[in-house]
Formats: structure tokens, C-alpha cells, sequence
């Protein structure tokens, strides 16, 4: 019998005929047909391979995982002998018995489990893209070490462009040593491919997660304890995502949050750049939400419409708290943006103007929010105490906000040239100071030094209105500097009315001196010096225009030294104010006071309830007895009552030898 003969059934046999008829036979006989069995829908299988080494040089055993170059989906469990459970997951959750990885060409759905105790993990992942390997690990066993390593085109010889996708899902595990991913460009042609990896409820002694290449990463990590470094890299593709957090559940945080030692989060890493980019970096985000870290340093490179944030949790009505806590002993906190865009203008469509006529664009943003500090205060701060730094790069209205945040070192804050620039300090502390004999006292740390560069209409902004009312009632700094350019950077083509650059300062303690310089060729860096009652300016070639309000809404007070520079011409300073004119209040206090309102004239001075206890700081001498003073002619000073300086009443002295307003 054939084998097409077993697959058809047998005809019974038919009666003879008394005419033997051929044909009529052939009429009577039944058709045969084929009954071929039903085939069931199959998925091409995976095989993922094992092998176990032992050392004998440290007696540890290494268990070697191996995908094949198609998409491998299994899980791995650390169980509490030792011992390491592999078997294949479901492809679809929805379907949880279609199964389409073997473990070590086992049955399908059959687990694998390593007779020996296991040390070190290392997990290899060939392939190439679209493969999708999807990876779940858990469990609480006797893990030293864990890597995992995607390896495009193979195990050796990796020579494609991308390799494949990884779905990481860590939950529940310990490892004593260091966790690593590394899903980055291993040659100059081969690159990682696409990396989603969650690690929650995790502790491991150290941890390193790294992918660059061709495609988006998003990498969260929620209540882990990781005592030793973090570092998670991403590469060059757009909308990367960093998150440290609790995980949500509904809208509360739940947990105890991420508990490591230095930590650095940074993407734009890598040196090769998706070819179907022309914006490389857009819309990146970091995260960083309800962690207690040693010290933490975040970066993003070029790009618009990129997101930083520490302390600002984007779950709405979380529960518990979101801050972020930083060592005592640690640096603080370092957050850094490339370039946005020109800095005259940006091309991104979709965005608000900062100003009639102005381009539109996609900004980048940094908020630093509710920074506090753990650990306790001894005679050697190691790398502390904390400090607050952010930078960003040249870019069409940037932002920078540090709010409700409490360190014990300094905060600085720089942007580069761009239009529309804004830096908002809300209910911030920075340092502290120490009695030194029965009437002074030392300043120990708390310098704030906000710098912004050449670029139409910048802003700084120091005030109460933060997100944790309540949490500092006052801004409280040792000494405040404020360094603005020129203006010169994309003002609008149809601009009737310049606008300079504005400072506003209101609800602060400044233990020190509080100086703001605006459209100067002074060239420091880092604010330092500016302080300095030797140190000298003269005008840049800006448009002017700015202004300076103190105390305008909330109260003042300035232990030491306020100094006010503009350059250029029609510029305006606002003091006091805020309990309206001649209240018998007092909206700003200083020790000191010295303005100077431009080379080009046209400058003006309001004060109301303005406290000046000695006047002039510089020494005695021709042209250094006056508090206000400028260049050329058209300058007015107008005094709104209330006024006082070197305990008398009356207006601040001005020299009238430049003033004829």
C-alpha cells in the first residue's frame, strides 16, 4: 500500500453485477476522498541553550545562557538553593499556553533547572532586528553576578547594522554583586537595537545598563537598592526615557523608592547617529522621583523638547512623597542640556512664542524639586556637602526651575545664548553660617550664582511661589550673583519696543551681598569675584532695556552689600513696593546699596520703603558718596516715600552730575 493509499479510505467492496458492465461499475463506486488530520497554527521555535562552568580558581559556577538569532522569550529564576530555573514564556500574555522558546531542546513548556549552585549568570543574545528577545528574571538565590549582552549578527562575529529588540522585566531580585546590561554598538557597524527594561523591587551591588545605536531606549527603575554605582546610558535616537521612581500604582507611588550610591543617568551617549534622524536627542526624558541617592549626575544631549526632572513627580496626586534625597558627604546634583536649538531661533513647529513675533519652538526644560539631605555632618564632607548645578546650552527659551530644595553647598545655574531664557528659584536654601565672635557670623557655603548669556529678553525669577508651600517659607542664601548678557540674540525682525533682559527678586534672605549685573564685558565664569567691592565693569554693546525689581511684591532683606549694574541705555530698577507707598513697612533692606544704570542714559530708579542703613560702599572719595549713579543725560529717580538711608528719611542720594532727570 502506498503511503497516498493509508491516507484514503478503503471502498467496500461492490456486489457483482450480472452484466459485468464496466462502466456501470465506475457509476456505482463511491469517490474516495482524502480526510487529512486538522494542522494546528505553529510558531517557529526558539531554542535557548545552557551550559554551567565551574572554576576552580574560586570555586564559583557560571551558568552561560545562549539565545538563538530568533525571538527568544524565558524567564530565569534564582530559587533559594542555588539552583536556576529556565523555561520558555508565552508569546501573548492573552494566550498563555502558546509557548514558542525551548530550553535546551527540551518540550515545549518543560522547565530546566541546574543541578549545581549558581554564582554568575551570563546571558548572550544574538540576532538581528526585527527579533524581539523577551526576558523576565526574579528570585532571591545565591547570585554574585548577572550580564546580559545583546551581540548583533552573532556571538562572535557581530557585522550588522542593528540588533535586536530586548524586553528586560526584572522584578524581585538579588544579586550581591554587579547587574549589567549592555545592549550598545559593539563594532563600527553593529549597534544595539530597541531596550525597554523595568528593574523593580531589586538589590544588587552595583548596576550598569548601556544601549546606543540606531533605536529608543526606556529604562525604569522603581524601589531598588543598589548601595554601590548606578549608571544607565542611552544612546542618540529620540525620545529616550530614564526613570527612577516607585512604580505607580493608579495614582499613588507605592514603596520605598531607589535607594544607590552615585548615580549617573545620561543620554546622547554613543558616537553613532540614526539615519532617518535629523534631531538627534529630541524628546528625551529623564525621571528622577523618590530616591535617596549618594550624589546623582543627569545629561541630555542636543536636542528640542527635552525634559529633566528630579523631585517632580509626573503622577498626578501621588500619594507619598517625591523627594529626592542626597548625601551629605556626596557632590549633589549635576543636570545638563546641550543645545535646544539657535540660539536666535527654533524650528520646531507646534510651540507657543515666547514674545509677539517670536519663532516657534520646542524648548528644553530642567526642574530640580524637592531636594533635601540624609546622613549626618562630620569633620571630613568628603566630596559634599551637596551642591545644585545645572546647565543648559544655547537654545530659544530654555527653563530651569529649583524649587522647595534645601542643600548645604552652593547652586548655580547657567544657560547659554538664547532668546527668552528663564531661571525661577522658589523657596530654596543654600548653605548656613556660624556665630564668629558676639557679632558676626561666617558664612559657610550658600553662593548662588545664576548666569545667562547673550539673548533677547532673558529672565531670572527668585521668589516663593514654589510647589511645596510651606516647605521654606523664605529663599535663604549666604550671597546671591546674577550675571545676564547682552540682549543682542534674536530680537524680532518687527521689535518696535526692546526688551532687555529682568531680574525680579522677592521673599529672600541673603546673608551677604546681593549683586546683579546685566550687559557687561565682565567675563567670569563662575560668579566669583563679582562680589568684590575692587571689581569693576563697563558697559557691553547690548540694547539695554533691563529691568531689576526687589522686593516689588514680598520683602527683602540683604545683610551685606547690593550692587546693580546695566549697561546701556533706558534701564529700570524697581525697590520695594510691595506694602504699597509710605506703609511705615519695610519691602528692602541692605547694608550697602550701589546702582548704575547705564552709560547711555535714560535710565530710571522707583523706590518705596526702601531701608539703606549706611549708603555707598566703596571707599570715600569724588564720585563714590552717591547710592545711584549712570551715564549721559535723561535719567530719573523717583521716590516714593518711605525711604531711608544712614538712618535718615528721605530720598537715596544720586549723583546730579549725571542724573538731570
Amino acid at each position: 500500500m502506498t503511503w497516498l493509499s493509508r491516507l484514503l479510505p478503503q471502498s467496500p467492496r461492490l456486489p457483482r453485477l450480472a452484466d459485468h458492465n464496466n462502466r456501470t461499475r465506475q457509476a456505482q463506486r463511491r469517490r474516495r476522498m482524502s480526510t487529512l488530520e486538522t494542522l494546528e497554527g505553529r510558531t517557529l521555535l526558539s531554542n535557548v541553550t545552557t551550559l554551567v562552568a565551574h572554576s576552580a580558581a574560586n570555586g564559583l559556577n557560571t551558568l552561560t545562557i545562549t539565545g538563538d538569532t530568533h525571538n527568544d522569550e524565558f524567564s530565569v529564576t534564582a530559587n533559594s538553593n542555588g539552583t536556576v530555573t529556565l523555561v520558555g514564556t508565552p508569546t501573548n500574555p492573552l494566550l498563555p499556553k502558546l509557548i514558542s522558546t525551548q530550553i535546551n531542546s527540551l518540550k515545549v513548556g518543560v522547565s530546566y533547572t541546574t543541578t549545581q549552585a549558581i554564582s554568575v549568570i551570563n546571558v548572550i543574545l544574538p540576532g538581528t532586528y526585527p527579533d524581539t528577545d523577551s526576558i523576565s528574571m526574579t528570585g532571591k538565590g545565591s547570585l554574585a553576578s548577572v550580564t546580559i549582552n545583546v551581540q548583533p549578527g552573532g556571538t562572535t562575529t557581530p557585522s550588522v547594522i542593528e540588533g535586536p529588540e530586548l524586553l528586560l522585566s526584572v522584578n524581585a531580585l538579588t544579586v550581591s554583586g554587579a547587574f549589567t546590561v549592555n545592549d550598545a554598538n559593539t563594532t563600527a557597524t553593529s549597534v544595539g537595537g530597541l531596550l525597554v527594561a523595568t528593574v523593580d523591587n531589586s538589590n544588587f551591588g552595583s548596576l550598569s545598563i548601556a544601549q546606543t545605536g540606531c533605536c529608543n531606549a526606556n529604562v525604569e527603575l522603581g524601589n531598588d537598592t543598589v548601595p554601590g554605582s548606578v549608571t544607565v546610558n542611552e544612546g542618540r535616537a529620540p525620545n529616550d526615557v530614564i526613570r527612577l521612581d516607585a512604580p505607580a500604582v493608579g495614582a499613588a507611588l507605592v514603596g520605598p523608592g531607589d535607594h544607590f550610591g552615585a548615580t549617573v543617568l545620561k543620554q546622547y551617549t554613543g558616537t553613532l547617529m540614526p539615519a532617518s534622524s535629523n534631531n538627534w536627542g529630541d524628546g528625551d526624558e529623564i525621571y528622577v522621583d523618590y530616591a535617596q541617592l549618594y550624589d546623582l549626575t543627569t545629561s541630555q544631549g542636543n536636542g528640542v523638547d527635552q525634559s529633566l526632572d528630579v523631585g517632580n513627580s509626573p503622577v498626578a496626586g501621588a500619594l507619598v512623597p517625591d523627594d529626592v534625597e542626597l548625601s551629605l558627604t556626596g557632590f549633589g546634583l549635576n543636570a545638563t542640556q546641550g543645545d535646544s536649538s539657535s540660539p536666535t531661533l527654533a524650528t520646531t513647529p507646534g510651540a507657543t512664542a515666547p514674545y509677539p513675533g517670536a519663532p516657534l519652538y520646542s524648548p528644553d526644560t530642567i526642574v530640580i524639586q524637592s531636594i533635601t539631605m540624609y546622613g549626618k555632618v562630620s569633620n571630613s564632607m568628603v566630596l559634599g556637602p551637596p551642591n545644585i548645578t545645572t546647565k543648559q546650552g544655547n537654545g530659544a527659551s530654555d527653563s530651569t526651575t529649583i524649587d522647595s530644595s534645601t542643600v548645604a553647598g552652593n547652586i548655580s545655574a547657567f544657560q547659554g545664548n538664547g532668546a527668552g531664557d528663564l531661571v525661577h528659584l522658589a523657596d530654596d536654601v543654600a548653605g548656613w553660617t556660624v556665630p564668629n565672635g558676639p557679632y558676626y557670623t561666617t558664612d559657610m557655603y550658600g553662593f548662588v550664582f545664576i548666569s545667562q548669556g547673550n539673548g533677547y529678553n532673558d529672565s531670572v525669577v527668585v521668589d516663593s511661589n514654589g510647589s511645596e508651600p510651606g516647605v521654606n517659607p523664605i529663599n535663604s542664601f549666604n550671597t546671591l550673583v546674577i550675571l545676564q548678557g547682552n540682549s543682542s540674540l534674536g530680537i524680532p525682525v518687527d521689535c518696535t519696543e526692546p526688551l532687555g533682559d529682568v531680574v525680579s527678586i522677592d521673599q529672600a534672605a541673603i546673608t551677604s551681598d546681593l549683586i546683579i549685573i546685566q550687559n557687561s564685558t565682565s567675563t567670569s565664569t563662575d560668579g566669583t569675584n563679582l562680589d568684590l567691592p575692587g571689581a569693576t565693569f563697563t558697559d557691553g554693546t547690548g540694547i539695554g532695556a533691563n529691568v531689576v525689581s526687589i522686593g516689588s511684591n514680598v520683602s527683602v532683606t540683604v545683610g551685606e552689600w547690593t550692587r546693580i549694574f546695566q549697561g546701556g541705555a533706558n534701564n529700570t530698577v524697581v525697590l520695594g513696593g510691595a506694602s504699597g507707598y509710605d506703609s511705615g513697612l519695610t519691602d528692602f533692606e541692605t547694608t550697602y546699596l550701589d546702582i548704575w544704570t547705564g552709560a547711555l542714559g535714560g535710565g530710571t530708579v522707583y523706590a518705596a520703603n526702601t531701608t539703606v542703613d549706611v549708603g555707598s560702599l566703596p571707599a570715600p572719595g569724588p564720585g563714590n558718596d552717591y547710592v545711584i549713579d549712570g551715564g549721559a543725560d535723561g535719567n530719573t529717580y523717583v521716590d516714593l516715600d518711605g525711604n531711608s538711608i544712614g538712618g535718615a528719611s528721605g530720598p537715596l542720594t544720586y549723583n546730579t552730575n549725571h542724573y538731570s532727570g
